[in-house]
């Protein structure tokens, strides 16, 4: 996941389109044990004013004037007025945050220090900041001989004394800010080797508690890189770093990546979450988003990574991640299916399945409508166009519409402009005997105003299924197709590959559902004891929304003895599949018909456990866990529907 300097979300090093005049030489030393740092920048040109963080102050005080305050940091103004070339500054840095979850780094974090990581994001303002003008870096690192540190950008040379440990980089592409990544890492090394003997370095900064992984994650990495430079077009940058840390996130910077520690055993994280952040090398960095008018790289990463990732594996799991997709796309309330172009970056579960899926769905379409050729030779020509530089969804339109020789305007319009999605349905099916073979006839509908839509259909026939693609782009339509055999049943996109708003039928409980609702009313079955804590500590870890009495959408928790009475009360009994472990949640479906959620287990401290892991699990309609361990996961079954075709009269 890429991170945007001036979004909701934290500061990153941002790719400047061009070239730059201006050029910032650090010196950084940073005692990770006190918490401190010192550090000095030559500026050209040189700074009259600038912003910093609040923790930190310009050296000496009695030179600098503070003349306001803006979000956490500190505009400060030299008192003779005269710009100065070399500014020296110190403070002592927050520490991290003492309980960690996902949605704790979705905001914007303070520059932090600690033995175990340290993150002094850009977006912190841990270097005077003088506006969003590009500049050229060259840094100079200084700390304890235990940690290592690292920025965006090429290594060219570290050593290590009795006094420390010292590392020099320098910029590979103008940045609008820079993060500093810090810890007591062990350095691994391999040379990858690539086209034209280009070579690419790539490292693993790990701790000793996952250095085993770390020869894994550099292999997968330099297969990434490979395929994608076949893809695409050259690896952008002359090393790639895989950081562990310890806050339990993705972020990509150019050159380099950050993982949460904790997670990095499960091996969804090194075959897609790390090829997601390789990927931003390309969409995201080396070509950056035109953050104005939305953020296009994080679904073209999620089809080009995520799902090529569930692509390689099988067709049936790519099927399930897409359906999976549609899923989520159904649990948004009203009002929050946002139109894409407004997508700048993920700030809770329900920005995520619009910039994310949603917009993965319309790449996705995309290539189902023009054909991979065309697809992949329009992103090879916006890499060779493009890159170092900005491009807005108005650019890839253009170089799509260039690949296929056809006009696509409409059809991007609509996708990014509008909100929600399309809900066509079959509203009857009939079929006629020909000379050769059958007529099906299909009575289409959807709601005004329409969408323009190329619907896949499957037709079961005594001779197996036959795939056919419609246009339907109008409210109502009858649309005929000439058949070998006769028809006996159709179903309107079983592969799931068009992004639509799915019937009720196919929408089974996921505890997605209940993350993202607007409003959630947090019933307890037991108040005494620590349950209401445990109970308020769920709820804000989970949910994307505050849990209020008024709330439509219910999340009982509570001991099981406790909940399984409540459920009789309520006329609902506990699902067969949901037993055993120490902890369980579950979603269902109440006697009013709306989604419920339910978090049970022998302790309120196994409660909160289970609770913490949720967000990762939300398309889930069931998890079990045993003893803080997630054992056991399912989905509800919900086929498509299959419209049954009727003789023509």
């Amino acid at each position: 996941m890429m991170r945007h300097l001036f979004g909701c979300a934290a500061l990153c090093l941002l790719l400047a389109a061009g070239s730059s005049a201006r050029t910032l030489d650090l010196d950084v030393h940073l005692d990770v044990e006190a918490r401190r740092l010192a550090a000095s920048g030559r500026f050209d040109p040189p700074l009259r004013e600038f912003l910093l963080d609040a923790r930190l102050t310009p050296q000496p005080p009695s030179a600098w004037q503070r003349i306001g305050e803006e979000a956490g940091a500190v505009r400060w103004r030299a008192i003779d007025g005269k710009p100065k070339e070399r500014i020296d500054w110190q403070g002592e840095l927050a520490t991290l945050p003492a309980a960690r979850d996902a949605r704790q780094v979705l905001g914007r974090l303070p520059p932090m220090a600690d033995r175990a990581g340290s993150w002094l994001p850009a977006a912190s303002l841990w270097h005077p900041w003088a506006g969003d003008e590009p500049f050229s870096y060259r840094v100079s690192l200084d700390l304890p001989a235990t940690q290592r540190a690292l920025v965006p950008g090429r290594l060219l040379s570290e050593t290590l004394t009795r006094r420390g440990w010292h590392a020099e980089f320098a910029s590979e592409q103008p940045a609008i800010g820079l993060d500093l990544l810090a810890g007591p890492w062990r350095v691994g090394l391999d040379d990858l080797v690539l086209a034209r003997d280009r070579r690419v370095s790539v490292r693993s900064w790990f701790t000793p508690a996952v250095e085993a992984l770390a020869a894994d994650y550099r292999a997968s990495a330099a297969r990434y890189i490979a395929g994608y430079s076949d893809l695409i077009g050259p690896y952008p940058y002359a090393g790639f770093n895989i950081v562990a840390g310890p806050l339990p996130t993705g972020i990509a910077l150019p050159g380099l990546t950050y993982l949460g520690e904790e997670v990095l055993r499960l091996p969804f994280i090194r075959t897609i979450s790390l090829r997601h952040e390789v990927l931003h090398a390309w969409w995201g960095n080396g070509v950056e988003p035109d953050w104005a008018h939305g953020n296009w790289s994080e679904g073209l990463v999620t089809l080009l990574a995520d799902h090529a990732t569930r692509e390689e594996e099988s067709a049936d799991a790519a099927r399930q991640l897409r359906k999976d997709w549609l899923r989520d796309l159904a649990a948004l309330e009203p009002g929050e299916d946002r139109p894409l172009r407004e997508f700048r970056a993920r700030h809770d579960g329900a920005s995520q399945i619009v910039g994310y899926q949603k917009s993965a769905f319309v790449f996705l379409m995309l290539r189902d409508m023009l054909g991979t050729q065309s697809f992949n030779t329009a992103l090879r020509t916006l890499w060779q166009e493009r890159q170092g530089q900005r491009a807005g969804w108005d650019d890839l339109q253009r170089v799509f519409e260039q690949a296929c020789g056809c006009a696509l305007g409409p059809w991007f319009t609509q996708w990014l402009d509008r909100p929600g999605l399309p809900a066509p349905r079959i509203t009857s099916a009939r079929s006629l005997i020909r000379q050769h073979g059958y007529r099906l006839e299909l009575d289409l509908a959807q709601d005004e105003p329409p969408w323009l839509l190329e619907l896949p259909l499957a037709i079961d026939t005594p001779a197996g299924v036959i795939e056919r693609r419609v246009r339907f782009d109008n409210a109502q339509a009858t649309v005929s197709l000439e058949l070998p055999a006769q028809p006996l049943t159709v179903r309107l996109d079983p592969q799931a590959r068009s992004a639509r708003r799915l019937s009720p039928e196919e929408t089974p409980p996921a505890l997605r559902q209940v993350q993202v609702a607007a409003g959630v009313a947090l019933l307890l079955p037991v108040r005494d004891g620590d349950w209401p804590g445990a109970a308020r500590e769920i709820s804000e870890r989970w949910l994307d929304t505050q849990a209020h009495a008024d709330g439509s959408t219910r999340l009982v928790i509570g001991p099981p003895a406790a909940v399984d009475s409540w459920l009789a009360t309520a006329g609902l009994e506990r699902p067969a599949e949901v037993r055993g472990g120490t902890a369980q949640a579950w979603a269902m479906r109440g006697r009013d018909g709306r989604t419920l959620a339910v978090i049970t287990a022998a302790t309120p401290a196994e409660a909160a456990a289970l609770g913490a892991k949720l967000v990762h699990y939300g398309r889930f309609g069931w998890v079990v866990a045993s003893d803080g361990r997630v054992s056991d996961r399912g989905i509800w079954a919900a086929p498509t529907p299959a419209i049954s075709v009727l003789p023509a009269p």
